[in-house]
């Protein structure tokens, strides 16, 4: 083991990593030693106590996160631990504002997250919780905090749920930071959105009513272009605006009578969506296709874009369903319209919840495999025989 002894400054940090025969770095005049890395790009810090003439390395954090001016400002604070018998860790971070940019940086290179995520985990750091807690120190954070600072100056200009959102946001942020050890403790794992409010948190009402049905139905059959008829097949189905707008023609098996929504296409950790296609179903779809052709389209989508070879976009699909209702209703109130309805018609809970494709058990992914295809084709067939007759 080569030892190397340097004045604790980033620059020869990085510069005594270049040597590979150097397996640690001792801080000249200091109590810290650095163990590099395999790749040698990085390397743990280390505070050396003596102790009954024995020698005792206590674990800090990771270098360049924890920069060597960093280190060298906590060592009064880290030999106070040590000496109180409390692990002498550090913060990766001083200020929540560090945090968050390092949180928005690894969410934009999450491939597990859809675009539309990244987006809105982007604007509400950027927009709310920077301006709002950027500035303050990580140490400082207390229910008592984060209710002055962040939670009542949002519910005074938009609504609770608005506000939930962005504390759950900045509560992830801090658990992840924690459980990958960038944190000595975390100061929100005990704190609740509900601490902060009397009332419970209620859901948004549906727009859409079961006396609406009969005028929605008539007026989304009028429909005369491709993307006009997006909203009548999502009431048909039950299925959301993101996944609805991106479909294929090569998801449909004619031959099974299915159309299998991928994995990837569907919100969070739910699985693919298998939608059993009734008589009725398959008519709208051959009078879809009859539509596209008779418009000069041939491509792939059920959906297509205004750019050639794509299909909606976000913006698109929700300027569609902005024409159709005219700003009286929007996409999700369709699915809440349609899940009302199957339960009015005797469809039964959890038929309805695979119908709808919310996250499921252990239990039900066992289950959903012998039993859910004939369940979900009968409760389709009662609802699409029901609203054809309207």
């Amino acid at each position: 083991m080569s030892h190397l002894s340097i004045k604790l400054t980033d620059s020869a940090i990085r510069k005594a990593l270049l040597n590979d025969d150097v397996s640690e770095l001792v801080g000249i005049g200091s109590s810290f030693i650095l163990r590099p890395h395999k790749k040698r790009l990085s390397a743990t810090w280390y505070l050396v106590m003596y102790k009954a003439s024995s020698r005792q390395r206590h674990k800090i954090g990771t270098w360049p996160s924890l920069s060597a001016e960093r280190i060298l400002k906590a060592k009064e604070e880290l030999l106070l631990s040590v000496a109180t018998n409390r692990p002498p860790l550090l913060n990766e971070w001083v200020y929540i504002g560090e945090l968050l940019h390092w949180y928005l940086e690894r969410s934009s290179i999450d491939r597990s997250l859809s675009i539309k995520r990244k987006r809105n985990i982007k604007s509400s750091i950027t927009k709310h919780l920077i301006p709002l807690l950027g500035g303050e120190k990580i140490s400082e954070v207390s229910p008592s905090f984060i209710e002055d600072e962040l939670i009542w100056p949002l519910q005074g200009k938009m609504v609770v749920s608005t506000v939930r959102q962005h504390f759950v946001l900045l509560k992830r942020a801090f658990k992840v930071a924690f459980k990958q050890e960038r944190l000595t403790h975390n100061p929100l794992s005990d704190v609740v959105f509900t601490d902060f409010f009397d009332c419970k948190m209620k859901g948004k009402p549906s727009a859409l009513l079961p006396q609406h049905l009969e005028s929605l139905w008539s007026h989304l059959l009028e429909q005369k272009t491709i993307s006009g008829r997006l909203p009548g097949f999502m009431l048909m189905h039950g299925t959301r605006i993101g996944e609805t707008r991106q479909l294929r023609w090569s998801y449909i098996d004619w031959r099974s009578k299915r159309l299998v929504i991928p994995e990837f296409l569907t919100k969070g950790k739910c699985p693919e969506h298998v939608i059993m296609l009734t008589p009725n179903a398959i008519q709208w779809l051959h009078e879809h296709r009859e539509l596209q052709l008779s418009k000069g389209y041939r491509g792939v989508y059920l959906f297509p874009g205004e750019v050639r070879a794509t299909c909606l976009n976000e913006n698109q699909a929700n300027q569609v369903i902005r024409e159709v209702s005219g700003g009286l209703w929007q996409s999700h109130d369709l699915r809440k319209l349609a899940r009302t309805m199957w339960i009015q018609l005797g469809v039964d809970y959890w038929v309805a919840e695979r119908l709808l494709n919310h996250a499921m058990t252990k239990l039900d992914e066992v289950y959903i495999h012998t039993q859910a295809e004939g369940q979900k084709l009968n409760a389709l067939s009662l609802w699409h025989n029901h609203i054809y007759k309207l």
